[in-house]
């Protein structure tokens, strides 16, 4: 995802943005990605959501196509992995607390940089704050309300908005 805040004077960014990172879907898709071959390595159990990854392929062969042709089966994917992370498919949780949790991390150094201490505006938009994802929206909020006592969220849901965090 792609992280802004500013004071009076300074605007930072979070790096994402910055390396070509499309979107918060693109980074759940990457950890998506990271869950499939942690599950095809027998580091943790293999899905229901990794076998629909999968789809017709062997397991082999879905893993060369994706190290050969960058296969990217996964940008308008975020809405089925909630549904799987709901479902309490341990892939689709993992993949859905680590981007949260990421994100978060972003937003907290990023207000820390800029000295914020509180009270702290978080405004979110589009895409995976809007997704309705309990579990996404949850972890997010927890993380960032551990590292800053007074602090609010927005989530605004009409597009063009860039989300940020204001003091």
């Amino acid at each position: 995802g792609k992280v802004i805040g500013r004071d009076s004077e300074n605007m930072y960014s979070s790096m994402g943005g910055i390396l070509g990172e499309a979107s918060g879907a693109h980074q759940l898709s990457y950890e998506i990605l990271k869950e499939c071959v942690h599950a095809y390595n027998g580091r943790i159990d293999k899905s229901d959501l990794y076998f629909e990854i999968i789809g017709e392929l062997t397991e082999l062969e879905f893993f060369r196509r994706l190290m050969r042709e960058g296969f990217d089966p996964f940008p308008g994917y975020a809405p089925r992995v909630f549904e799987y992370a709901a479902k309490g498919d341990n892939l689709a949780r993992n993949a859905v607390i680590t981007t949260a949790s990421e994100h978060a991390e972003d937003v907290i150094a990023i207000a820390r940089k800029l000295n914020l201490e509180g009270p702290l505006v978080v405004v979110c938009s589009v895409g995976l704050h809007t997704s309705k994802s309990e579990l996404f929206t949850t972890v997010f909020q927890n993380r960032v309300s551990q590292a800053f006592q007074n602090v609010r969220f927005n989530v605004l849901d009409v597009p063009p908005v860039v989300g940020a965090v204001a003091h």
